[in-house]
């Protein structure tokens, strides 16, 4: 692991992976870059797999009070001569790939969003929260780290339809591991990006091809944002991935890497090589 050190005094601490055309892997908010650890082994046959924790999550420093995640990204890209690349997000990854796609168009060749967020996203449906996300919040107010941990893992990682035998005992250990590390070590609270950040009116003018996954059992919230990017991203593809909720490269991580290969392989040369 290498760090990159920022104008604020913090460091991004980030890993490169592998020959051939760059790939960066953007983490959740309930994890790191080791989220991507599976992916990482077979990407990096084929792909410069480039992974980081953001600030506020693993090695990276914590950040400082109203920052754009995208320009981190950004930074890390000019710091490693990355003109373009594709960039895969999960959930927050997710909103920061598209956000760095709408604010610096010419620096992703391709989107791959897994349970993806989007900055000012507010869906137009009222739906009662079940009992176990006001669990979970109370959970959080009061710091209980474990009881966190284990509502956390219930809603995103098995997904409160899913089922115990849908994810695999290697995929518990590793969230459980970066969840709590993450609640030890930073903020509870998350990084704090700027206030305005607002995406929704502004992700039509995404115009390269993007793949957008979601899972059987993630949040009504992810499905209804799955469905509005679908809608007004003119070069989006929806998938749909059965047996996994909101986290499928770490439930289903070969399926979800196959997934994601075959499409890349699918786009033209030109942007397979960016």
């Amino acid at each position: 692991m290498a760090n990159l050190m920022l104008d604020h005094g913090q460091h991004l601490t980030y890993q490169v992976t592998g020959d051939g055309p760059p790939v960066v892997l953007l983490h959740s908010a309930l994890g790191d870059s080791r989220q991507w650890d599976a992916q990482v082994q077979c990407l990096a046959s084929r792909y410069r797999c480039i992974r980081y924790d953001l600030l506020g999550y693993g090695k990276s420093s914590d950040g400082w009070e109203g920052f754009d995640p995208a320009d981190n990204l950004v930074r890390l890209m000019d710091a490693l001569r990355i003109d373009q690349a594709t960039l895969v997000g999960s959930s927050m990854g997710g909103a920061i790939a598209l956000h760095a796609a709408v604010r610096y168009p010419d620096r992703a060749a391709s989107l791959v969003l897994a349970g993806t967020g989007l900055f000012g996203f507010e869906p137009n449906v009222d739906q009662p929260d079940p009992p176990v996300y006001h669990a979970f919040e109370a959970a959080v107010a009061l710091h209980d780290v474990d009881r966190t941990i284990e509502l956390a893992e219930e809603i995103w990682l098995r997904g409160v339809e899913g089922r115990e035998e849908e994810v695999p005992d290697a995929a518990r250990r590793l969230f459980r591991l970066m969840n709590r590390e993450r609640l030890y070590d930073h903020p509870w609270e998350g990084p704090e990006y700027l206030e305005d950040l607002d995406d929704t009116s502004r992700v039509s003018s995404v115009g390269v091809p993007s793949l957008i996954m979601v899972g059987e059992h993630d949040t009504p919230y992810c499905h209804l944002l799955a469905d509005y990017l679908k809608e007004r991203m003119p070069h989006a593809e929806l998938v749909r991935l059965d047996g996994c909720a909101h986290l499928p490269n770490l439930s289903q991580p070969a399926r979800f890497t196959e997934t994601v290969e075959r499409w890349l392989d699918s786009l033209p040369e030109s942007l397979g090589s960016a």
